[in-house]
């Protein structure tokens, strides 16, 4: 059985929250019931592991708590979270309180080493056709979701640079391009 606390309740991306984000130096403003949501979801649920993905601002008290309650903790992170873009000073102060930290980045590890890690592993993104295949879209969404040339990920300033080449591209050929993901 799993559970999702999903974060977009507490940490929406409207233009106010972001605004807000800048201005408290990275700090979310819904990251106190965000977290407080993740340990009311442990107390109910009682799992025997938590797995944080990304750049959350889950609080190196909430996961002292997951300790006190016997979860494991581990944060599986896609990104670099010592980029200056889009750094959380929440999400730094927590990684010496993850059990573990799974990292797709080799170039990060000795910075994780130095924020104090417990223990790093490393992953890579991977396909496997047995378990990763297209599913048609009910026909109601196909075309919301369909594009000869898509991008999936955030937004960040540097991507969207990255992008506009790409989408000229599409354009001068007749093709369709969409960028799907976070605050674009």
């Amino acid at each position: 059985p799993v559970e999702l606390v999903d974060s977009r309740v507490d940490l929406t991306q409207n233009l106010f929250d972001r605004v807000a984000f800048r201005l408290r130096h990275g700090r979310h403003p819904g990251e106190a019931a965000f977290n407080q949501r993740i340990l009311s979801a442990a107390l109910r649920f009682k799992p025997t592991l938590l797995l944080v993905t990304g750049l959350m601002p889950v609080r190196a008290s909430a996961l002292e708590e997951m300790r006190h309650l016997n979860v494991a903790t581990v944060n599986y992170m896609t990104d670099d979270p010592f980029n200056p873009r889009h750094r959380s000073p929440t999400a730094l102060r927590s990684i010496p309180s993850f059990d573990l930290y799974v990292s797709l980045k080799p170039a990060v590890d000795d910075d994780l080493r130095r924020a104090g890690a417990r223990r790093i592993c490393r992953s890579w993104f991977a396909y496997d056709p047995a378990v990763h295949f297209r599913e048609p879209a009910p026909s109601a969404e196909t075309r919301r979701w369909s594009a000869d040339v898509s991008f999936i990920g955030g937004a960040d300033q540097d991507r969207a640079s990255l992008l506009a080449p790409v989408r000229d591209w599409a354009r001068q050929h007749g093709k369709s391009f969409a960028v799907f993901g976070g605050m674009w």
